[in-house]
């Protein structure tokens, strides 16, 4: 198919048109140029219906094609294809290779069993194998007389069409990886069919060999490129406070941009926080929060900052003055979120958690919605940074490792993965959480939180704003 379309399609009727202006009426009108089975893959359809509007557009402007072109587009209306003449031996590798695609491949296209992109890529990748395999000397068992279209399948070796496609990608440089995986892959099944169909006595035993597939290596030693966490600068986190600070929504959006750089916890183990898994100090303000994720049911257990305190205590007021004002009917008082879902329309509270809120369009349908993920979708759009949100959780990871001086057990208390060894599981000291909780306290100012308390503060208050009618 062309890349650009001279043709207009219409998805419901399955039809190529176009519109012309009719001369008497001087109106618009759709001419129907003939049905295909699909937009891209009927490139014949497309050249019919194309030849027609040529045809057509000619005959208005009163012109005639010249012979040449007409012999073009006669051939073109031919219902079936006219095999092409060849002259192979009916012993050798090319003559059933001309079988396979003018008969065998093009009768699957016909019947609508494969799309023109399999038929293309097989016939492609067979020609690939024929010119730059099977006639080339030396590339088989055996002296190199009698090479070329001439080639027995008694001479066929799976070993060395390997090593053909392994050193067209490392020696020659040729062809791609996954090119080479792919015509290699359709010469196999080439091979299969030929002794299906009684053009191969034996099929090679080492045809299906998994010693015989092509594997993308990955350097190894000085070469090797280690996978890099992916990380916010601190001028793209400084963008995303400035962004929740001015947001004007009634959720604590910069609270959760805390507690998810502060703990690493992942926003769905944020929307369904409960009151159970916080921890309190001797003045009643929130010190750590201690859960198992909900992905793996690995617990953690993090030290909260001194903001991100102070930003949850508010925030557990004003749900706590919400609770009381409802009453012990509506209750509210009784749920075990610590943040709900909110209706921005009522400015109220929703008696579910917030990354599970239900939408009922009918009584007979309904759908679900994930109320954190868009906010900090929208935050990411209007910041114009192009990291997913997720990575704030490896940010503040790399942050602990980079502080530990790559303790790779404080990394993984903070990211609360399954302990490695034994040891680790069972005897974990206390000693491991305190080292944890000074390093989580030296994040918040290596990470440069520090420096935008001014975008909290801003953020938290626009949400008490929201809720001062309380």
């Amino acid at each position: 198919m062309p890349r650009k379309e001279r043709l207009l399609w219409d998805t419901s009727q399955k039809v190529w048109f176009k519109y012309y202006i009719d001369p008497t009426t001087s109106k618009r009108r759709k001419l129907y140029l003939g049905k295909a089975k699909s937009r891209t893959n009927d490139p014949e359809s497309y050249k019919k219906a194309l030849d027609k509007w040529t045809l057509f557009a000619l005959n208005a402007l009163g012109a005639e094609l010249t012979p040449a072109r007409q012999a073009k587009f006669d051939k073109r209306q031919q219902t079936n294809k006219v095999e092409p003449e060849h002259k192979y031996p009916k012993d050798s590798v090319a003559y059933a290779a001309h079988l396979y695609i003018e008969r065998f491949t093009w009768g699957q296209y016909k019947a609508n069993e494969i799309s023109h992109h399999t038929y293309k890529l097989r016939k492609s990748s067979l020609k690939y194998v024929m010119e730059k395999f099977i006639k080339s000397p030396g590339t088989f068992q055996g002296s190199a007389t009698g090479f070329g279209i001439n080639r027995q399948f008694t001479d066929l070796r799976m070993m060395r069409l390997y090593e053909f496609f392994r050193n067209a990608v490392r020696v020659r440089q040729d062809i791609s990886y996954a090119t080479a995986r792919t015509r290699h892959g359709s010469f196999k099944r080439f091979v299969a069919w030929c002794w299906e169909n009684n053009y191969l006595d034996k099929l090679p035993r080492n045809l299906m060999s998994p010693d015989l597939v092509l594997k993308k290596e990955k350097p190894r030693g000085g070469n090797a490129r280690p996978n890099l966490a992916v990380t916010f600068t601190p001028d793209e986190l400084s963008r995303l406070f400035e962004t929740a600070s001015t947001l004007g929504t009634i959720h604590p959006v910069t609270l959760y941009l805390l507690i998810a750089i502060n703990t690493g916890m992942s926003f769905i183990d944020i929307g369904t926080l409960k009151f159970s898994q916080i921890e309190y100090d001797g003045d009643g303000m929130p010190y750590a929060i201690e859960r198992a994720r909900s992905k793996t049911g690995n617990s953690g257990y993090w030290k909260l900052w001194a903001t991100t305190s102070k930003l949850l205590h508010e925030h557990l007021q004003i749900r706590n003055k919400f609770a009381t004002q409802a009453g012990e009917s509506s209750g509210f008082d009784k749920e075990p979120w610590v943040f709900l879902q909110l209706d921005p329309n009522r400015r109220t509270m929703l008696r579910q958690p917030l990354m599970y809120s239900i939408h009922y369009k009918s009584p007979s349908h309904y759908k679900h919605s994930n109320t954190l993920g868009m906010l900090m979708i929208r935050i990411k759009k209007l910041s114009r940074v192009k990291k997913k949100m997720k990575h704030l959780r490896s940010t503040a990871a790399t942050s602990i490792r980079s502080i530990s001086n790559n303790d790779l057990l404080l990394t993984q208390m903070f990211l609360a993965h399954s302990p490695k060894t034994v040891a680790e599981k069972h005897y974990a000291s206390p000693t491991n959480f305190e080292d944890l909780f000074r390093c989580i306290d030296v994040m918040y100012s290596e990470l440069g939180i520090d420096k935008l308390e001014h975008f909290i503060e801003a953020g938290n208050t626009h949400y008490k704003e929201n809720w001062k009618w309380l």
